[in-house]
């Protein structure tokens, strides 16, 4: 993860089984890594991610689309 070091950046990766991403700020340097639809992260990006957070989301929904989920993600983790 060359990319990570040379940015100093922190790997975050986005899964249900995750913590709220609302309960810990985002660190300044931040990588995002959101799997497929059906598999989710693959095993080495959940191996390498630091912290692997969720969206608080109604019992009544199962899950999001990812292209949805991500942009409400980096919605909440933005820098004011």
């Amino acid at each position: 993860m060359s990319f990570l070091d040379a940015e100093s950046a922190v790997l975050w990766g986005a899964d249900t089984a995750g913590e709220s991403v609302e309960s810990a700020p985002a660190p300044s340097h931040l990588a995002l890594a959101v799997g497929n639809e059906g598999a989710g992260l693959s095993s080495s990006v959940r191996a390498s991610a630091k912290r692997l957070v969720s969206l608080p989301i109604s019992g009544v929904v199962e899950s999001l689309n990812v292209s949805v989920a991500t942009g409400i993600l980096l919605y909440l983790l933005r820098k004011e």
